[in-house]
């Protein structure tokens, strides 16, 4: 890891300093180490002064570098063979750099190297034009979510209004197996919002159920009354509004038990 001290760093800055970097070890420069007293550490142009007290250890890099350094050093430059910085993050007013070199950074280029030629093997495109491919790709995705959940909130609707026309009553209770989370909500936001009913869905999933619990707002009840009564049932969590509130928990076997005691709840408020 190496410090340095600056603006905010941009692609070019850090190339620059990897260049530079790069440059000095093809020079295959001298690497030497003095051994100097305290009092003479002076007489070298040193990057930064040293710490420690008494006898000091230099590392010169030949006409390019001094550094008070007590650790294991190459003989030359050109041993450290090849050498790329990785990232770069800002820490209060310094720069901190990771970077590898040496055998480390020949197999990082192998790994990445395989990963980019896959990458361009499934995309079909150059190399080069995997960036480009990737962020294409986002962006359709991007507008196939949106599509598909406008498709989901319009099929909510309709199958809202097939549920009120069959309701026997105005709480409605259902467990799902196969719909999603947010099909499941958006079913029970489109009941509510259509007429005065109360809607007590369950989600089972392999991991996690979930409980959905809304209400018509004209009832005037408040659902987060009932986070409290049934989320120790399914060791839950969760919240949301008066009108619909939402819980997520472990134990999926005890949904119906959930439902039921919601239900009870609500019969007792209406």
């Amino acid at each position: 890891m190496g410090e340095d001290q600056g603006q905010s760093p941009v692609e070019e800055d850090v190339e620059r300093v990897e260049t530079r970097a790069s440059e000095i070890i093809y020079q295959d420069r001298e690497v030497k180490i003095h051994s100097l007293p305290e009092d003479r550490v002076g007489s070298l142009p040193l990057r930064r002064p040293p710490k420690k007290k008494g006898l000091i250890r230099v590392v010169e890099v030949s006409d390019f570098d001094y550094s008070a350094c007590g650790g294991t050093h190459v003989r030359r430059t050109g041993e450290v063979g090849l050498i790329k910085i990785l990232r770069w993050e800002r820490i209060r007013d310094n720069l901190r750099f990771e970077f590898i070199c040496g055998r480390r950074a020949f197999q990082d280029y192998v790994m990445k190297n395989r990963i980019l030629r896959e990458l361009s093997n499934r995309l079909t495109v150059h190399e080069r034009e995997v960036p480009s491919s990737v962020e294409k790709l986002f962006s359709d995705l991007k507008f196939q979510k949106g599509a598909i959940k406008k498709m989901r909130e319009r099929m909510a609707q309709y199958e809202a209004q097939e549920v009120i026309q069959n309701a026997e009553g105005k709480i409605l209770k259902k467990i799902f197996a196969e719909k999603t989370h947010e099909e499941v909500r958006f079913l029970a936001l489109s009941i509510i919002r259509k007429g005065d009913f109360v809607v007590l869905f369950g989600l089972k999933r392999e991991e996690r159920g979930h409980l959905i619990l809304g209400c018509s707002e004209k009832l005037n009840i408040d659902m987060r009354e009932l986070v409290p009564l049934v989320s120790p049932l399914i060791n839950g969590k969760g919240g949301g509004s008066p009108s619909l509130v939402e819980l997520a928990g472990e134990n999926v076997e005890n949904i119906p038990k959930a439902l039921e005691k919601a239900q009870q709840f609500i019969e007792k408020k209406t």
